[in-house]
């Protein structure tokens, strides 16, 4: 059975809640480096410092609760796709 579920603003308490949480796709991708090579490191710091955005670096993101529940892009993780 397939469950949809459509967000209705009037219904919303707060619309503007902002929710602080871990960047997961950062966590994810530092922790797939964990057992790399001193060579593969080099490489990842590389891509990491030169294509990624500011927002996409940080260790905790800070995004309203609208975003987290529904989606938001993520830099990192439209590259890994």
């Amino acid at each position: 059975m397939l469950k949809k579920f459509q967000f209705v603003p009037e219904k919303s308490v707060d619309d503007n809640s902002i929710i602080v949480f871990p960047n997961i796709p950062l966590f994810s991708a530092s922790s797939s480096m964990k057992d790399a090579s001193s060579f593969m490191l080099m490489g990842f710091n590389a891509f990491f410092d030169n294509l990624m955005d500011e927002d996409s670096k940080k260790l905790f993101l800070a995004k309203p609760a609208k975003k987290l529940i529904w989606g938001y892009d993520d830099k990192l993780t439209s590259m890994a796709k």
